[in-house]
């Protein structure tokens, strides 16, 4: 069972009480236009996305911490990631020490690099988008992307 210091499984009316600190968040900084609340498994909102041929330029992955989960994350949203997008993510160092190896494994199957500053990752299709992005960037709030998406 969850731990009660873990607020995050605390839940209300079905959901993870982190989300609805999601919403308010998102109510308090005014971006209600542009963020658009899609509360379903990782999965299911890229294949929902995929077959309404969304393609998204920034994509923060930022759910499990385990192998296959992570796994399943970075090939269910990289075909949804635009030529020159970028999909990023955390816990890259440390103790999630199966985040790393997921994120190394699916950068080899796919013949990409991963760049990394501190914790942080990032995959792109190519070099040169990295090379237009300040890798100091990963640790500030980038300019918004004309569809940006974060899972978890």
């Amino acid at each position: 069972s969850p731990s009660p210091q873990w607020p995050m499984h605390q839940r209300s009316a079905g959901y993870p009480s982190v989300y609805y600190t999601f919403l308010s968040n998102v109510v308090h900084r005014g971006v209600q236009p542009q963020v658009i609340p899609f509360p379903a498994p990782s999965n299911l909102a890229a294949a929902f996305l995929a077959r309404r041929g969304a393609k998204v330029d920034l994509l923060h992955i930022d759910a499990s911490h385990e192998y296959e989960p992570v796994s399943a994350d970075l090939r269910a949203w990289w075909p949804l990631v635009r030529r020159d997008g970028v999909m990023f993510g955390d816990d890259y160092l440390g103790h999630w020490k199966e985040v790393k190896r997921a994120v190394d494994d699916f950068a080899a199957e796919k013949g990409l690099r991963v760049w990394q500053e501190g914790h942080k990752w990032l995959i792109t299709q190519r070099d040169e988008t990295f090379h237009l992005i300040n890798a100091s960037m990963l640790g500030r709030s980038p300019p918004p992307p004309p569809l940006a998406l974060r899972i978890g």
